[in-house]
């Protein structure tokens, strides 16, 4: 099976690899790619200059992936291995670090035998519900509503070299910062007003203080 994959970049990537990765980035250091064309083409803008789809073909076959969108996984996992990697802010008046604890306690999540990792993106506006969530102001229900509703945001990450190995390169064009910087500023602001729409009409309880995954 071959999977076509885009990466938007301010740079033509002919060769990425994995030492290049970010170790903060949402799944940790890999290199980052989505199905959605149009979405990559934002995300290369997403600067406010000039950037490049670069596109990629992936042979699946024999890649031992981990789809955190399939039935098998539920917003836990999706959680726990975002907390495991990124930053965030743990100040004294945050039970953020606690939260944070606890998840990772309670739903480690390994992916040392994994090729590929598939699953919700967690910068920009989702990094900030997903900080929301541990600071006990957002509950899961309406993060679970929030992951759910664009499917454009779905990422593809390598984190082994045997993915690279199965990586081909296949070309790259400009695109324009004044056609798709717009674009992903007006798709980041979408999700922004969606996400106060959702915290007006949620529930008044799943909080993370009241969920308790932690105690013995």
């Amino acid at each position: 099976m071959h999977l076509t994959l885009y990466h938007g970049s301010e740079r033509v990537v002919p060769s990425p690899s994995l030492s290049e990765g970010r170790i903060h980035n949402d799944f940790g250091r890999g290199f980052y790619c989505t199905c959605d064309r149009e979405r990559a083409m934002e995300w290369a803008c997403s600067g406010g200059r000039n950037g490049f789809l670069n596109e990629y073909r992936l042979q699946a076959d024999g890649l031992r992936i981990l789809d955190l969108t399939d039935d098998t996984h539920d917003t836990w996992d999706w959680i726990s291995l975002c907390v495991s990697n990124k930053i965030f802010d743990k100040s004294p008046e945050s039970i953020a670090e606690e939260s944070i604890g606890c998840i990772l306690s309670e739903h480690p999540m390994d992916i040392s035998e994994k090729d590929v990792i598939i699953g919700h993106r967690a910068d920009c506006s989702y990094h900030s519900m997903l900080q929301a969530f541990l600071d006990n102001s957002m509950t899961l229900v309406t993060l679970e509503r929030m992951l759910v509703s664009d499917d454009s945001e779905t990422q593809i990450v390598l984190v082994s070299e045997k993915a690279f190995d199965n990586l081909s390169f296949m070309g790259f064009e400009p695109v324009d910062r004044k056609t798709y910087h717009g674009r992903w500023r007006g798709h980041d602001l979408e999700v922004r007003r969606s996400m106060v729409g959702e915290w007006r009409d949620t529930e008044p309880s799943g909080y993370m203080a009241s969920i308790k995954r932690c105690d013995p």
